[in-house]
């Protein structure tokens, strides 16, 4: 059984480019208005302002790109992650257990962790809350023992 995770991506690095250009207009023309009234100290922080907000834009955009794969096959649990070169990480299954961690009054997505003999993999941490709570549901009856810290709850 495969499981692939991903974010949601709520813009393409064309509309972002696109939201930059949109951004980089009334910026440019309150710089170019302050230069012809003398202020032309004010360029510098306008493309400052604007490098930055296109660097944190690029980042966001780029963290977006993040992916996780979980591999259940007979003998081994396979933990695929990153962006371009994918990390992974085997568990025995047999010695593989998934907790699941929730908040007080759920206002947080669970948590879920795959737990080999000495490791603690986080699961889906990039998931919003709706898809974080199908992954626990699909988690359970996956086959794989799980560990609910609100078993109570249930």
């Amino acid at each position: 059984m495969v499981i692939e995770m991903r974010p949601n991506r709520s813009a393409s690095w064309r509309q972002v480019k696109f939201a930059l250009f949109l951004f980089a207009i009334p910026v440019a023309i309150i710089a170019v208005g302050w230069a012809f009234s003398g202020v032309w100290i004010i360029l510098p922080f306008a493309g400052l302002e604007l490098g930055l907000l296109a660097l944190f834009m690029y980042r966001v955009n780029w963290q977006t790109h993040h992916r996780q794969t979980l591999v259940l096959t007979t003998g081994t649990l396979i933990i695929r992650q990153g962006f371009r070169l994918m990390k992974e990480q085997r568990l025995s299954r047999a010695e593989c257990r998934f907790e699941i961690c929730r908040t007080e009054q759920n206002w947080q997505p669970p948590r879920c962790f795959a737990c080999g003999r000495d490791q603690r993999i986080a699961v889906g941490h990039f998931l919003n809350t709706a898809d974080s709570q199908t992954l626990c549901r699909y988690l359970q009856t996956a086959g794989v023992p799980t560990c609910d810290d609100k078993w109570w709850q249930q």
